[in-house]
């Protein structure tokens, strides 16, 4: 019965006008005073570091933008610590949690059978690891302090569930320009690899298949994944300040 009420629940909450993206955390303070720093002390490294600095910050702005501009019902979170996990954005909806890792690289994107990138920028081509490599380490420690947050009963009846009907994680090529080649990729690369404007209807296509299957969570079970998030980035500034202290 409660599950069927919790259905109902969410039901009625999502015809009932929660369409409106809340900001529930955002880092542009963060981006600012980094760059005031690199700015205030110039060196060649600097200079390289506040390029990089500036471009990963265009890139998630132009991912806040097209959430802030979703019309659906979610909390955001933008930059976020799960322990020594840095996430770029945690995006909490009634169905997916999305863990999203923002790349603004210059140039056009192939994805290789075995998950490696190639980024061609005019005649030059550079390899790198697959970002879901490092996106799938934010989820492992996002699982591992779920799992020590709950009991062994919960755990053997959730755990399963964690990445197969909770999680998802997300790479969002956050550089418009960019055109991006998916032939040779594996299925999983295709559907956790996307362009900035492709995210919105990748994730209202995700709600689409999600009802089909489970019950759509409702808004406060929502704002319990939110605060828990809210929480492991408060004990992660706490630890960072105690660091400081002792040195």
């Amino acid at each position: 019965m409660a599950t069927m009420d919790s259905f109902f629940n969410g039901v009625q909450e999502f015809f009932g006008g929660f369409h409106t993206p809340v900001i529930l955390k955002r880092d542009d303070e963060g981006f600012q005073r980094q760059i005031a720093y690199l700015e205030s002390h110039r060196s060649i490294e600097n200079k390289k570091k506040l390029a990089g600095l500036k471009k990963g910050a265009e890139g998630e702005a132009n991912i806040l933008y097209q959430l802030e501009h979703s019309d659906i019902g979610m909390y955001i979170l933008h930059g976020i610590h799960v322990e020594d996990a840095q996430i770029d954005f945690v995006v909490i909806t009634r169905g997916w949690t999305y863990l999203i890792e923002s790349k603004n690289w210059s140039g056009d994107w192939k994805i290789c059978k075995d998950g490696t990138i190639l980024i061609r920028n005019g005649k030059k081509v550079v390899s790198h690891e697959s970002p879901l490599s490092q996106n799938q380490r934010h989820m492992d420690t996002v699982k591992q302090r779920w799992r020590q947050k709950n009991d062994r009963i919960t755990n053997a009846l959730f755990s399963a569930l964690f990445e197969k009907n909770w999680y998802k994680p997300l790479v969002v090529v956050s550089n418009t320009e960019s055109i991006i080649n998916a032939r040779e990729a594996s299925k999983y690369d295709r559907e956790h690899i996307v362009r900035v404007d492709q995210l919105i209807s990748l994730i209202k296509n995700d709600l689409k298949e999600y009802s089909e299957r489970d019950p759509f969570s409702s808004k406060k079970q929502m704002m319990e994944v939110a605060e828990s998030f809210l929480r492991a980035e408060k004990e992660y500034q706490e630890k960072r300040l105690r660091q400081k202290k002792n040195k």
